[in-house]
């Protein structure tokens, strides 16, 4: 079984001893009753999930559930945007937690919520959610959840929203009493703003770690199966030669066996699409690190929505287009090309008034143009029109 991160620097025993009215009472008993209720399938919609189960442990943590300012169900984000409300994106977060004796605005959390067993299939559009709110009404920390899988991201961390991401555990599967830590130290209320933030740095912080242990992790293996010499110790130096990184090699040895949390893994890519897409329609398209199916903002699929999601993509992962004419990006409005203006946030737009071929071109133009590979990080599923109009 995998383990949470932020844990290796802690001793799990005597943090429980220390909140056992917590950790080994009332919350642990909460998780292991919740586990009951999701294996006999209680918890059938985004409702259940919302009240009955992140409304219990938040009450735990000592929220209080019964505050409507506190615990705030349907919460409207300000200043979103109306023309970007869509059945999708509705401008409202599931629940916003805010502490009331301060008397902020703030909210200190954002928590998205999806049908059990749902955020897999609804990682991206959750993601692209709580990334959307965040740009117009932050929060400390972000929670994307179907009650059963739960993902912690921390906004102030910047860059694409899904690389924010610090933990994330699965209430059936995972250690009851790291999950009972995991809870405690990032959400409980009394921990918050300034512990909760600390705790989510650090676990940002280890999982960074992770990542480059794992880029040294098989080369290290082979080297210590070859010469019989430490592989945390070649790890270690690998890192300083690599990547330029100082790690304390117990430190690499208790992150050894972690794992980073899972996500939508890119499939295979697809055979490439004919030469000609006339007459097509897309079925989803891969963008740098991720697969889309639909623009979360028009709730539609077709080329010219392909040309607003790769263009927003680029600018959601920081880099620049800086293409002239119609195929760059822009701020004012022509009227004349009005209809095929479309927005991509940020207050840029760009023009999608042109056939399946020429917005493809565009797309591969931008990419390369912000320096992206385009072999590996663009790849297009379309079907005859007859097909997918019955898709």
């Amino acid at each position: 079984m995998r383990q949470i991160l932020g844990l290796t620097k802690i001793n799990v025993a005597n943090t429980c001893n220390n909140r056992k009215s917590h950790c080994e009472g009332l919350v642990k008993e909460i998780i292991e009753s919740i586990r009951i209720m999701l294996k006999d399938g209680l918890f059938r919609d985004e409702q259940h999930v919302r009240f009955s189960l992140i409304g219990r442990i938040c009450q735990k943590l000592g929220w209080d559930i019964w505050n409507p300012a506190e615990f705030y169900t349907e919460y409207s984000v300000k200043k979103y945007p109306p023309q970007e409300v869509t059945t999708v994106l509705r401008g409202r977060i599931d629940v916003a937690l805010f502490l009331t004796d301060k008397r902020s605005d703030k909210a200190e959390v954002f928590i998205e919520v999806k049908n059990p067993g749902k955020l897999r299939s609804e990682l991206s559009a959750g993601e692209t959610q709580l990334q959307r709110y965040n740009y117009w009404d932050k929060a400390a920390i972000c929670i994307l959840t179907d009650g059963i899988t739960w993902r912690f991201y921390l906004p102030s961390e910047g860059g694409a929203f899904e690389s924010t991401l610090f933990n994330e555990f699965n209430i059936l599967h995972d250690r009851v009493d790291l999950i009972c830590i995991t809870l405690e130290r990032v959400l409980r209320r009394d921990n918050f703003r300034k512990q909760a933030l600390q705790t989510a740095g650090e676990m940002f912080e280890e999982l960074g770690e992770i990542r480059l242990v794992n880029k040294v992790k098989e080369k290290a293996i082979q080297i210590a199966k070859d010469t019989g010499m430490d592989k945390f110790l070649i790890a270690q130096r690998l890192l300083k030669q690599n990547e330029q990184t100082d790690m304390d090699m117990k430190q690499i040895e208790n992150i050894w066996d972690k794992t980073i949390p899972g996500g939508l893994e890119p499939p295979p890519p697809p055979p490439p699409p004919p030469d000609d897409l006339t007459g097509t329609k897309p079925v989803r398209v891969f963008i740098i690190d991720k697969w889309f199916d639909k623009n979360i903002v028009s709730d539609k699929f077709g080329w010219s929505d392909v040309k607003v999601i790769t263009y927003k993509y680029i600018l959601e992962k920081e880099r620049t287009i800086t293409l002239s004419g119609r195929k760059g990006i822009f701020t004012h409005m022509e009227d004349k090309r009005k209809q095929s203006t479309k927005s991509i946030g940020y207050g840029f737009l760009i023009d999608t008034g042109f056939n399946a071929n020429t917005l493809v071109q565009h797309c591969r133009e931008a990419l390369r143009n912000a320096g992206f590979e385009l072999d590996s990080m663009f790849v297009i599923e379309a079907v005859p029109q007859s097909i997918g109009a019955n898709l």
